[in-house]
């Protein structure tokens, strides 16, 4: 029994540890999807991706860790803490284009 709930609680830690980390790098790179927009669109952006999205995956990965300890056969626990997991990388394709598209130099611009 210890054990099935300590699997629970290390997959748990990893997804808030990749979670904390592309916040992190999520931050760190600004907000690359809102850097266009302006006024209207551009709040709905920020309040989308920078607010509701992060607040929602340490939440499913946390209903789903509490749940699939308590009942490790309890399938909803699981999707939870997978839908977590997944959600969390909706926040990675700014990152790709972070460390994948080279920086422009001034030689580029003439």
């Amino acid at each position: 029994m210890a054990v099935r709930v300590r699997v629970v609680w290390v997959l748990w830690g990893l997804v808030m540890g990749f979670f904390v980390a592309s916040l992190v790098l999520r931050l760190w790179n600004g907000s690359a999807l809102t850097s266009s927009l302006e006024g209207l669109a551009y709040f709905e952006e920020i309040i989308w991706w920078d607010v509701l999205i992060p607040a929602a995956i340490p939440a499913y990965a946390t209903i789903g860790a509490v749940i699939a300890s308590l009942r490790f056969g309890n399938r909803v626990g699981w999707l939870c803490l997978a839908f977590g997991g997944l959600l969390r990388e909706t926040m990675q394709p700014e990152h790709a284009s972070f460390w994948l598209v080279p920086a422009r130099s001034k030689e580029d611009d003439g």
